[in-house]
């Protein structure tokens, strides 16, 4: 790894600058770079877990697919995060349960799995790393779990449209896109954005949604119901 992609991993990474003993500094020499394009699959589901990585650029969707086709995305990563589904794998010695996708073109660092068990082992820093970034990402998978369990369809998708808009309050998103999100079927999402455009809160177009009431969009988001 040259000095370059090495200085943009720490600063994506800030918290690995704490790390000084002598176990990680001998593993900095083991690190590899590599690079997805978009769409391509970074690991399915029920794969052999053998890197841990860190997102140096671009966007990776992490979803878990059913038998019957249907699929609901657990988490999003940015660089600067950790997948906590490859992190589980390699601590428990166990397949994959999930997929990762590459939304846009990806660029990472990767440690093989022996490495990282390795230096798991003996790197206390390393070590408060993993378990420290494995905290933050169960909690928001807690809360992904209670919102799908305990929230309305309404209020949930609401929330997304509200997120998901850019600033010409656009939201460029199939229905099937949106279903995949919230973990529900695309059927249900057509019937309530047609709800919404009924009552003039959105406009539907062809691959994207105009939000035309963001005040009634956070009305519902707030109060789980139209």
């Amino acid at each position: 790894m040259d000095n370059e992609t090495k200085n943009r991993w720490f600063q994506t990474y800030p918290a690995l600058t704490d790390i000084q003993d002598d176990a990680w500094i001998n593993t900095l020499g083991a690190m590899k770079r590599h690079q997805y394009a978009a769409h391509d699959v970074i690991f399915r589901d029920n794969d052999t877990c053998h890197w841990y990585f860190f997102l140096l650029k671009g966007s990776i969707r992490v979803q878990k697919n059913s038998s019957t086709g249907h699929s609901i995305v657990l988490y999003h990563l940015r660089p600067g995060d950790v997948c906590e589904l490859t992190t589980l794998s390699l601590l428990a010695n166990k397949h994959y349960a999930g997929e990762a996708v590459a939304e846009t073109d990806v660029e990472l660092i990767y440690l093989s799995a022996p490495h990282f068990s390795k230096l798991l082992s003996q790197s206390s820093g390393f070590q408060q790393f993993v378990f420290s970034s494995l905290e933050k990402g169960v909690s928001e998978l807690i809360h992904l779990i209670e919102t799908i369990a305990f929230h309305h369809i309404d209020r949930r998708l609401a929330c997304y449209l509200l997120s998901a808009c850019d600033k010409k309050n656009c939201v460029h998103a199939t229905h099937q896109d949106i279903s995949t999100e919230l973990g529900t079927a695309r059927e249900v999402v057509s019937r309530v954005l047609k709800s919404f455009e009924h009552h003039q809160t959105v406009r539907l177009h062809r691959g994207w949604i105009e939000l035309l009431d963001r005040l009634q969009l956070k009305k519902i988001a707030s109060e789980d119901g139209m």
